[in-house]
């Protein structure tokens, strides 16, 4: 069996159905898989998932180890950030580019922050707080430009608006989604978050884990929620409270709520069988 990490009460054997429920939860973590690939969610309606940066190389392992897992391939992969289609500092990757030109080669429709209807960005913060217009030539190469224009349309990008855009993407599916960023933390970790508060249950109210809050004063202690620790879990050395404290805001706005309405009986229907 993969190796995950089980918070409160239960494991469940064999489980690729990762869901919340009255009793207990299972953190979605999976040491054994490539590119920190994890299940979010698997049943009967929903089959999320989320990783760090691809590329062909990941696409490859990713694929493998699915095939392995006896787990479908995602049908969308959203990525959510803006480096990968030039060889740009801090990556010097073309890694999001491999993917938007791998998409026939596996099936899949990839979203992303330069897409001419689904921009997908967000900046990794707070998105009531979002400042950048990421339309600039300087995070395209000629490739990139060839396929998606300069189209520089004066908006700030990854504000709410394009988070409920992303969240959309996912929920509406009943297809595989895979969602991720350049390293699998903080933003695909912000977007398991919501997931997680639109789920509720005990990944809110479960009993809470004390952790070491990195990015703080030093010896910091933190009481984090079940949803809280799996967001720590996957990122415990760049931890930002920032993304917290956003989701704690978000739970009150009024969109959030419709989609909790819309969708938390699905997020938490009957896991499907492995």
């Amino acid at each position: 069996m993969c190796a995950k990490t089980t918070y409160i009460l239960s494991i469940f054997i064999g489980a690729w159905a990762l869901t919340a429920h009255a009793e207990s939860v299972t953190i979605a973590r999976d040491d054994q898989a490539p590119h920190h690939f994890s299940v979010v969610i698997q049943n009967a309606v929903h089959k999320i998932y989320r990783s760090s940066r691809l590329g062909k190389a990941g696409l490859i392992e990713v694929s493998s180890y699915l095939e392995r897992q006896q787990l479908p391939f995602p049908t969308k992969i959203i990525y959510v950030d803006k480096h990968g289609f030039k060889k740009n500092p801090p990556l010097h990757s073309l890694f999001a580019l491999e993917e938007y030109e791998s998409q026939r080669d596996y099936g899949y429709q990839f979203f992303h922050s330069y897409h001419s209807e689904w921009k997908t960005y967000l900046d990794g913060q707070d998105p009531y707080l979002a400042r950048q217009d990421i339309d600039q030539k300087q995070y395209l190469n000629k490739q990139a430009i060839q396929y998606f224009g300069l189209r520089d349309d004066g908006e700030i990008d990854g504000t709410v608006d394009d988070l409920m855009l992303i969240l959309e993407l996912i929920l509406s599916s009943e297809e595989p989604v895979l969602f991720h960023c350049a390293d699998g933390q903080q933003r695909t970790g912000l977007i398991a978050l919501i997931l997680r508060y639109l789920q509720g249950g005990t990944w809110i109210d479960g009993n809470k884990k004390k952790v070491v809050l990195t990015g703080m004063q030093p010896g910091t202690e933190g009481m984090l929620n079940p949803a809280q620790y799996e967001y720590w879990l996957h990122n415990p050395e760049n931890f930002l409270y920032s993304n917290i404290r956003f989701v704690e805001k978000f739970a009150q706005d009024a969109r959030f709520l419709e989609l909790r309405d819309t969708y938390q009986h699905s997020l938490n229907a009957t896991p499907a069988l492995p």
